[in-house]
């Protein structure tokens, strides 16, 4: 790790990608550089031509799903779990009153996720704290709050929406892609689609996934028979 008091300009990035390769003598023997998919960072990539720049498998998973989520079917039922999530992390009163209800229904405390567009699986997390509470949640939110408690058929859609999201999660992305080459191309199909099924959803079915997923960095050309024909 590098500490870095400048801006973190393209420039800069590509400088210091240099000199940590040649701190450790690596100059023979780095051929590639992957990187997430920032600006600064692509264009960073540029300026090293030498190097084949590989953008982050994970980085382009965690952006992929939230753009796919961004203005979906999903929306409203996020929103409200999101309001759900703040009125009791916002008050240790609050959050006293849902431990207290999860007592009673022989549950375990927890406080509920909340998801954050750069953490990991968050919005999974989210809905996931959300389903597991959702007793304790409903016994504190219809009696004393304004905050409104999604609806059976949103729980229902929450339940769809987990189902979806559970193989694009970190940890399943990168045990089926480090289990070896069969294994990790099944996953590929599960993912992909999954991410149509949010691509229906939200009506961006042409437009999102060509310029945000990159399908052909993802899937190799001798997989794309096995993947891609049932869509």
């Amino acid at each position: 790790m590098m500490k870095t008091e400048w801006r973190h300009y393209a420039e800069i990035c590509a400088g210091h990608f240099t000199e940590v390769i040649q701190q450790w003598n690596l100059t023979d023997k780095v051929t590639t550089l992957s990187t997430d998919s920032a600006r600064n960072m692509i264009a960073a990539a540029r300026q090293l031509p030498r190097f084949d720049h590989i953008p982050c498998f994970a980085h382009s998973l965690q952006r992929s799903v939230t753009v796919c989520l961004h203005n979906s079917a999903f929306d409203n039922v996020l929103s409200k779990c999101r309001k759900v999530v703040g009125h009791f992390k916002h008050s240790p009163a609050n959050t006293a009153e849902l431990e207290q209800k999860q007592a009673e229904h022989g549950q375990k405390k927890e406080a509920l996720v909340q998801d954050v567009p750069t953490r990991w699986n968050s919005t999974l997390d989210m809905i996931k704290s959300i389903r597991r509470n959702e007793q304790p949640l409903s016994d504190v939110l219809t009696t004393s709050t304004k905050i409104a408690m999604p609806t059976p058929a949103e729980m229902d859609e929450l339940q769809r929406l987990e189902t979806q999201q559970e193989p694009c999660s970190f940890w399943w992305a990168t045990s089926f892609l480090c289990a070896g080459k069969e294994a990790a191309r099944q996953w590929k199909w599960i993912l992909y689609h999954n991410i149509l099924f949010w691509q229906m959803a939200s009506g961006h079915i042409g437009a999102t996934l060509a310029p945000h997923w990159g399908l052909c960095a993802f899937i190799l050309e001798s997989e794309k028979d096995h993947i891609l024909p049932a869509v």
